[in-house]
């Protein structure tokens, strides 16, 4: 996080994708079935790996953002 490696957010991450920053996607298990669908066919499209993980609730006290 410090590191500014980290990107949070629908519009954050689109954006390190577009740059060719991105080498992971990891996207909350409750986000909306549109969201999934979106990061999925990104992540095929770029060749960068997407993973389904936790809750939002869960992801952001990883990343020790608030909700």
């Amino acid at each position: 996080m410090k590191a500014g490696k980290l990107a949070y957010g629908t519009d954050m991450c689109i954006e390190k994708i577009k740059y060719n920053k991105a080498k992971i996607i990891i996207v909350s298990s409750d986000a909306s079935e549109n969201t999934k669908s979106k990061f999925k066919k990104i992540s095929e499209e770029n060749n960068i790996k997407y993973y389904e993980y936790g809750t939002k609730e869960e992801l952001s006290l990883g990343i020790r953002k608030n909700k």
